[in-house]
């Protein structure tokens, strides 16, 4: 009579947050520690690698034989080139991406979903290892195939529609709120605000700041002073001028971004007005020439490398912990007030 022996099941291979559980800090710090990213203290570094060997667990294997072979190109795909504040973004992933032994692939949608889609594609088709991109489109259906593959995105400035990917953005409401709440303060009553597009959730987050900042110091909103377009030079040149050109103008301008406040500034100067005597200036977005300018321009400040960097930062922790929850980071900003609001010091 023969015995047959039961197939005894396999292991069960321990998890990053067991590991996480084990060592007593979260699942993020553990994979920044196993990536390599620093961040953390000698002793919490050693409790993490002593719950490591105890509990058995092994680095996920398909990102190691990735990073073996071939998969240490890492996609970027930005609206815009020349525009400084992206740009700015790129260098700081590439910082930390280098750091790591990656090398990214830069493209440029141009704001355009048809042009954004085919490069995606491309990216793709490059065998990348990550995804990290700013969204040209506020659609979720236009993105949502990158949530129900494997491949590791990290959405930067914007998350359309909600959707399941981590992300790192800025408090852009509550910047917008400070920034115009520093002019109320500062004693203008007439405030006027050149935004970018509606169908872009940063510029809309900005709005609603400007909005509860009047709305908090009991101002009355005028749909005349509020002017939407893009958040290119000329478009806050043509709103600014269209703006200012009104018999009731406003005594200051909120601009939605730096490189629209360039065009804002142009238009004022062409006007003959001067800043900050017959109208003061406030951008969102501090670029290293603000203060060069003529006067130097109050801004609210993104932190712009650190964003790069620290999409750079999630993307790298993804790979090395697939099982991770999704993170949403959340940026603040700063209040940078010079000369053009007129209480620069």
């Amino acid at each position: 009579m023969s015995s047959h022996k039961r197939a005894s099941s396999p292991k069960r291979k321990p998890t990053i947050r067991e590991v996480s559980r084990h060592a007593g800090v979260s699942t993020a710090t553990v994979s920044r520690v196993l990536a390599g990213l620093g961040g953390a203290s000698e002793a919490t570094q050693q409790r993490i690698e002593t719950a490591v060997k105890e509990l058995g667990y092994q680095r996920n294997r398909m990102a190691s034989g990735l990073r073996s072979q071939r998969s240490t190109l890492v996609g970027v795909v930005i609206p815009d080139l020349q525009n400084p504040f992206f740009t700015g973004i790129v260098g700081g992933i590439e910082e930390v991406l280098h750091e790591a032994g990656y090398t990214i692939f830069l493209a440029n949608s141009a704001s355009d979903v048809d042009r954004e889609r085919a490069e995606l594609q491309m990216l793709q088709s490059e065998r990348i290892c990550g995804l990290l991109f700013i969204p040209s489109s506020a659609s979720a259906e236009a993105y949502q195939d990158l949530c129900d593959g494997e491949l590791p995105v990290v959405a930067i400035d914007r998350v359309p529609g909600g959707l399941a990917l981590d992300s790192v953005t800025v408090a852009n409401e509550a910047g917008a709120f400070q920034g115009v709440t520093h002019l109320i303060e500062a004693g203008y009553r007439k405030i006027g605000l050149v935004n970018g597009p509606d169908e872009i959730v940063v510029a809309r987050e900005r709005g609603t700041g400007y909005r509860r900042a009047l709305q908090d110091a009991g101002l009355k909103l005028r749909p005349s002073w509020m002017a939407s377009g893009s958040f290119q030079s000329e478009s806050g040149y043509e709103l600014t001028k269209a703006m200012l050109s009104k018999k009731n103008r406003p005594e200051a301008v909120f601009v939605g971004s730096f490189v629209t406040a360039l065009g804002a500034l142009r238009a004022v100067t062409e006007l003959g007005l001067k800043v900050p005597d017959e109208v003061a200036l406030m951008g969102f977005d501090d670029m290293p020439w603000a203060a060069a300018m003529n006067p130097p321009l109050s801004v609210v400040a993104q932190p712009v490398r650190e964003i790069g960097r620290s999409a750079a930062k999630l993307l790298l922790e993804r790979l090395e912990a697939p099982d991770l929850g999704i993170r949403s980071l959340v940026l603040n900003t700063d209040l940078v007030v010079r000369e053009s609001c007129g209480t620069g010091v």
